[in-house]
């Protein structure tokens, strides 16, 4: 159905998801292509392929297939994949400004938000990384490491501005 009615893309999408669930995403790559050649606004399609990219690591790619598509949804997968890729390619101001509206869309990821700290963390944005930290503990995500960068957070927080209290003003 999909070579017979080449205009049609839904067959062209549920061939290659058949080929996804097979454990063949490379072999739904060129369906996917073609998807986003002819309709380039198929979101379902970009993230279909964003999610073969991202499976196999080929961050480059994923961030040609998804940033164009940003135009056409705001939602979560979508600002997921290029934040975890953009991350990989050691883009962390476009990693930080995705991952940001990814914990605006899904505020219980823990993940995004150990990832959000940790970019916040190496920007030397402390309270910021200890706020993202202190979320990812809240919903459930636990690790030396992440009880570790929580601390430096805080330890560096005092270094720079002394020690901290919290007031409560009547206002």
């Amino acid at each position: 159905a999909a070579d017979t009615e080449g205009r049609k893309t839904s067959y062209r999408l549920h061939l290659a998801r058949a080929y996804r669930y097979a454990g063949k995403g490379d072999q739904a790559v060129p369906h996917l292509e073609e998807i986003l050649k002819s309709t380039p606004d198929h979101v379902e399609a970009g993230q279909a392929l964003g999610e073969i990219h991202a499976g196999a690591k080929r961050w480059k790619e994923v961030v040609r297939v998804l940033e164009p598509l940003l135009k056409y949804r705001h939602d979560y997968p979508t600002y997921h994949l290029l934040a975890e890729a953009q991350y990989n390619l050691d883009e962390y101001d476009k990693a930080r400004k995705h991952y940001e509206e990814a914990v605006k869309l899904n505020p219980q990821s823990a993940a995004d938000h150990y990832q959000l700290g940790n970019i916040y963390l190496a920007g030397n944005l402390f309270a910021l990384a200890a706020g993202a930290y202190q979320t990812a503990l809240g919903l459930g995500l636990d690790s030396p490491v992440l009880r570790y960068k929580l601390g430096t957070a805080f330890f560096n927080l005092r270094n720079y501005f002394g020690r901290i209290a919290v007031r409560t003003v009547k206002s």
